[in-house]
């Protein structure tokens, strides 16, 4: 008999049964955030569209008149009299991001995320993205202080990558049996050829995503280390070498106007496409002026110039005139977020994530059903799995539903962790798994058909129908139907609701 192709590099089998072992406890360490974050980064990818879906009445425009950045700030500065010192981040307008916005620092006192700008320049209306900005929290920090949370995601991207060389690593025949599927056969069968093939054929995306995800949160973590050899431990000054500076120095007693700026980068770089500008320390001596942009050709290839409060250039980041570093590190946000394609690009991104859903779900069902096997089950933790699972399509449509009222004084963040440890009770408190699994499909189902329809009411009532918004409630009607239906099957059919999954002993 023919030796598996690891049998040769590895003659002792106890290192492979140890690597199986490493791969499955920390799957069940990290199951639950790799879960969230996947979920959530699957859904972020279309944080421009949601954006839309929340909140159509805007001033659409593809470009600004002339003078008009200035006529937003100064309309900014009567608002905020002591605007002095601080942060104001201001969005222009893209092929695809049409509309602009302005905003002092993270948030207003209205706790809006700034305003629209009409195209001569006025505040208009407020900026709630309530929903999109909780995803993308989701995704990027798991709701936690930006600092810590983009730490623990960081960590769940080395973990990730950790597993994803540990599962490649614990099949012994990944290439012969790359192609193989046993479907309608045996169900334990069927769901770990799933899990493996899903893995192996999504390991390049998998890969790519857990090592930009990783660096991404652990930037700093991992600038420290040039910082302390190059520069003394100061990090800010390895910072400024990659990103420019972070504060300007000098008087400026005739400050140049932003407009006069842009334009000048519009007429010296006229394949770039500007997307932002951030005034740092607004009206002092210490006042700087980044504006970044992206290459209209390819659409990654970023730009970031900074100026001083003078209009004196202090620093250039476009790719051609910086190092390997700093290209690295301009290009790992369109990579990792998919921003540089349209909406291909995001669905394919998408697509890839949700399988890692299924991958992260289908492993932790397996690992349950193997202790269930050898008699340990652990019932109670498997329906808060399944609380975690099939629970946050409710949830997450609580989420939506509250950011369509403004004037409800509840955080999304509180509202999606309200919902989900209400959940994880009412499945320690319910002993029939599938009852449990039922019930939480029909209520995601209900939370779906909700958000659509008040959607429509607070939404439709006030504006023409926009495709965009058409769009975005056939897809969650869809998917509506599809939970329901399957819950309503499952209810029906005695055969689907006691399928129960058992394995085989590890190989």
């Amino acid at each position: 008999m023919r030796k598996p192709v690891l049998a040769v590099i590895w003659p002792f089998r106890r290192w492979l049964a140890a690597i199986v072992a490493a791969h499955s406890a920390l799957g069940l360490l990290c199951g639950s955030f790799m879960y969230l974050v996947a979920l959530s980064g699957s859904v972020a990818l279309f944080s421009d569209e949601i954006r839309w879906w929340e909140q159509p009445f805007f001033p659409v425009m593809t470009s600004l008149k002339s003078g008009s950045i200035d006529v937003a700030v100064a309309d900014l500065s009567h608002q905020y009299p002591n605007l002095s010192h601080k942060l104001v981040l201001i969005h222009l307008p893209t092929s695809r991001e049409p509309y602009t916005t302005i905003a002092v620092g993270e948030h207003n006192a209205d706790g809006s995320k700034g305003w629209y700008i009409s195209a001569d320049g006025r505040l208009v209306a407020p900026v709630k993205h309530e929903f999109s900005e909780f995803i993308v929290a989701l995704h990027t920090s798991l709701i936690m202080e930006h600092g810590a949370g983009r730490m623990l995601v960081g960590i769940i991207g080395i973990a990730f990558l950790s597993l994803i060389m540990s599962g490649i690593l614990a099949q012994t025949q990944i290439f012969k049996n790359a192609f193989t599927l046993r479907v309608g056969g045996n169900i334990q069968l069927q769901a770990i050829d799933f899990h493996n093939r899903i893995g192996t054929w999504g390991a390049p995306f998998f890969l790519l995503m857990a090592l930009t995800g990783s660096i991404l949160g652990l930037f700093f973590v991992l600038l420290s280390a040039p910082a302390t050899t190059a520069y003394r431990g100061n990090i800010m000054q390895a910072f400024t070498e990659l990103a420019g500076p972070t504060s300007g120095h000098g008087l400026h007693t005739s400050p140049e106007p932003l407009s006069m700026l842009l334009h000048r980068i519009i007429i010296d770089e006229p394949e770039s496409e500007l997307k932002s500008a951030a005034i740092t320390n607004f009206g002092t001596i210490t006042e700087l002026i980044r504006i970044t942009g992206v290459s209209k050709n390819d659409g990654i290839t970023p730009m970031q110039i900074v100026f001083d409060g003078r209009g004196r250039k202090l620093f250039d980041s476009r790719i051609n005139n910086g190092g390997a570093s700093q290209r690295f590190l301009w290009f790992l946000q369109p990579i990792h977020y998919g921003s540089y394609g349209g909406l291909i690009i995001k669905t394919v991104y998408s697509l890839f994530g949700w399988g890692l859903c299924f991958m992260t779900s289908s492993g932790m069902r397996i690992w349950f059903a193997r202790r269930s096997n050898r008699g340990v089950a652990v019932p109670k933790l498997e329906r808060l799995w399944d609380s975690i699972l099939w629970g946050q399509a409710f949830s997450l449509c609580m989420v939506a539903i509250v950011a369509l009222f403004p004037d409800i004084k509840i955080t999304s963040g509180m509202t999606w962790l309200i919902t989900s440890i209400g959940l994880g009770a009412l499945s320690i408190m319910m002993r029939n798994r599938e009852r449990l699994m039922t019930f939480l499909m029909f209520m995601g189902s209900c939370a779906l058909f909700s958000t659509v329809i008040i959607h429509a009411i607070k939404i439709y009532r006030y504006s023409s129908i926009v495709c965009d918004i058409e769009i975005m409630d056939v897809i969650l009607l869809l998917i509506a139907l599809i939970m329901g239906a399957y819950a309503f099957i499952r209810c029906f059919s005695p055969l689907l609701a006691n399928k129960t999954l058992t394995c085989p002993p590890k190989m």
